[in-house]
């Protein structure tokens, strides 16, 4: 129930993932501490409660710093507070077991740029994609070359920015991730607005409305 809820969660439905997680919470009751803290941990990051799940990782990973998945996941808490150092730091932990955690890679790329170092993001972002590709992992794809599209579009590189959007974009429709395709969109009609495109930014940005809707 606790992973049914991470991928509702990846997938927009916060209500879905929040009744999974509830459930998950239920029938931790008789496990081991160890795992009732992390079903905890994980209940307070899907139902976005940051600082009580920044706590309950931090206990977490005092009791085994070697798991990587709380050093990950603390990460993640950390981008979203905004506190990019504390997030390049675990970050770099999970980096040190293994060079070629392709998530991992991808949330770097994404620390750097949010940090004001998109050319910083670029280079960790440009190892990942051909890890991505032998993997074949579309989702870690469309996710680097969206990321890869933000770098370029803070360095005012709109047309490599629009190559990969649209690249991310085409992938997220295969796959059906409308969350993601709506993300894409987005990003793309921005660039077509500084490109001086406002009708065709309107239309794009519409359809990015109209599957924001879809998913609620």
């Amino acid at each position: 129930y606790t992973k049914l809820a991470d991928a509702y969660s990846s997938l927009g439905h916060d209500d879905l993932a929040q009744t999974a997680s509830r459930r998950a919470l239920e029938l931790s009751e008789n496990l081991p501490a160890q795992e009732r803290y992390r079903i905890e941990a994980d209940n307070a990051r899907i139902n976005h409660y940051t600082q009580k799940a920044i706590d309950a990782y931090q206990q977490l990973a005092a009791a085994d710093p070697s798991d990587t998945d709380v050093q990950f996941a603390l990460a993640g808490l950390y981008e979203q507070q905004g506190d990019y150092k504390a997030a390049t730091q675990k970050l770099s932990a999970v980096l040190a077991n293994d060079p070629k955690n392709v998530e991992a890679l991808l949330a770097s790329g994404r620390v750097d740029i949010l940090a004001g170092d998109p050319q910083a993001g670029l280079d960790v972002l440009s190892r990942a994609l051909p890890l991505a590709n032998v993997l074949d992992n579309q989702e870690e794809k469309a996710a680097i070359l969206q990321a890869t599209g933000i770098a370029y579009d803070s360095l005012n590189r709109l047309d490599d920015a629009l190559r990969n959007y649209q690249e991310s974009l085409a992938i997220r429709k295969a796959k059906g991730d409308q969350r993601g395709e709506a993300a894409s969109l987005e990003q793309i009609a921005g660039v077509l607005d500084r490109q001086g495109k406002p009708s065709d930014a309107l239309a794009t940005y519409q359809q990015a409305l109209a599957l924001r809707r879809e998913i609620r």
